[in-house]
C-alpha cells in the first residue's frame, strides 16, 4: 500500500496531468480498487466529457495511466514506488463498468457452453 506522502504525490501528479490536458475532475484514492489484491484505485470523477480521455476501448485511459505511472516513478522515486506501485486509474467508473460487463458476458457464455456442450471462443482480452 502507498504511504501518505506517496498518496499525496500520486494525487498531485494526476491532477497536474489532467489540468495540462485540458480536463478537470475530482481525484480520490480508493484502496481495494477493482478486483482482488492490494490495489489502489485512482478514481477520477470527471467534470467534463470524459470520452476523449477514455478513448476507444479504453486505449487513451491506458496511455494516461502509463504516463501517470512514469511521472509518479520520478516524483516518488523508482525504487520506493516500484515495490508498491499497484494502482490503476478509473475515470467515471469506466473500468469498473467494463469489468462487470466482461464478467457478465463470460458467465453467459459459460452457461451456454454448459447447456450445449460445445466450446465457444471469447474475443481477445488483455490481462
Amino acid at each position: 500500500m502507498l504511504n501518505q506522502d506517496e498518496r499525496e504525490k500520486l494525487i498531485e501528479t494526476v491532477k497536474s496531468i489532467l489540468e495540462k490536458t485540458g480536463f478537470s475532475g475530482d481525484v480520490r484514492l480508493v484502496d481495494g480498487g477493482i478486483g482482488s489484491g492490494e490495489v489502489t484505485m485512482v478514481a477520477i470523477d470527471s467534470k467534463t466529457d470524459s470520452r476523449m480521455l477514455i478513448g476507444k476501448n479504453g486505449q487513451n485511459l491506458d496511455a494516461f495511466e502509463h504516463l501517470v505511472r512514469l511521472i509518479a516513478f520520478r516524483k516518488i522515486g523508482r525504487d520506493q514506488f516500484a515495490n508498491n506501485n499497484n494502482f490503476i486509474i478509473d475515470i467515471d467508473d469506466y473500468r469498473k463498468t467494463h469489468s462487470q460487463s466482461l464478467l457478465e458476458n463470460v458467465m453467459r457464455v459459460a452457461d451456454r457452453v454448459i447447456a450445449t456442450q460445445r466450446a465457444e471462443a471469447l474475443s481477445p482480452m488483455n490481462a
